[in-house]
């Protein structure tokens, strides 16, 4: 998602295969810098309230919450393909060009809580897509400077057979180059030692599915920045 500084925005948990499930749990988390936890709505399983027994909320100032339901029939519940569990209101307190990482994992503190999703059958093997709130617009500026290294806007963009994507690195790093959808899919993947100056990656077009805006994302052991890209 792409939102804009001091706004306030809806964030879906949306789920798929999701059939004859008699219990879930998982901890949901976010970078606090960036988005502060406003509330919860759009309620998708029966029994849902905002607070204790199904969300754990003591940690939302650290950007992390507690999600943990059961199918009090004990029945199994099945929700259509993309259906939305619950939503997640944030407002946006990071500056132009950070970025939040929207994550779903197991949690251990101050207990040990893992993703779990169950079936009367026992419990089902997860896949997770993470998801990523980038705060800015395509092309509000060249370039997004950090204290490792500076990343540019991709070029040509918007593009049809193929773009560059430019960073700069203060010093030799191992450093991360990655290209995300809007459902949070990795679909470039780029981790190695790079050497101090400028590096231009070549992406092509074959490697998106479809045209739209897709994110890429530096990372160095200090520092991250995210940007835009538009496929044609």
């Amino acid at each position: 998602m792409i939102v804009q500084p001091q706004e306030t925005f809806k964030l879906k948990v949306q789920v798929e295969d999701f059939k004859d499930v008699v219990a879930a749990q998982f901890a949901l988390y976010w970078d606090s810098n960036v988005l502060q936890f406003k509330g919860l709505q759009d309620f998708g399983l029966p029994d849902m309230v905002a607070n204790e027994p199904t969300f754990s909320l003591m940690s939302v100032s650290e950007g992390k919450l507690r999600f943990s339901w059961n199918d009090l029939l004990a029945t199994g519940v099945s929700v259509a393909d993309m259906s939305t569990l619950f939503s997640i209101n944030f407002k946006v307190i990071g500056p132009l060009y950070s970025n939040s990482v929207i994550q779903i994992a197991g949690d251990s503190i101050p207990t040990y809580f893992p993703i779990e999703i169950a079936t009367n059958n026992g419990i089902l093997d997860v896949d997770i897509s993470t998801g990523n709130v980038l705060v800015g617009g395509v092309n509000a500026t060249t370039e997004s400077v950090t204290e490792d290294f500076t990343l540019y806007q991709n070029s040509p963009n918007p593009f049809t057979d193929v773009t560059y994507i430019t960073f700069n690195l203060n010093s030799s790093t191992q450093a991360q180059l990655s290209i995300y959808d809007n459902a949070g899919r990795v679909i470039f993947d780029q981790n190695a030692m790079f050497a101090a100056g400028k590096h231009s990656i070549p992406v092509k077009r074959e490697m998106f599915q479809s045209s739209g805006a897709y994110f890429f994302t530096l990372k160095t052991q200090n520092a991250t920045a995210t940007r835009q890209l538009i496929a044609h």
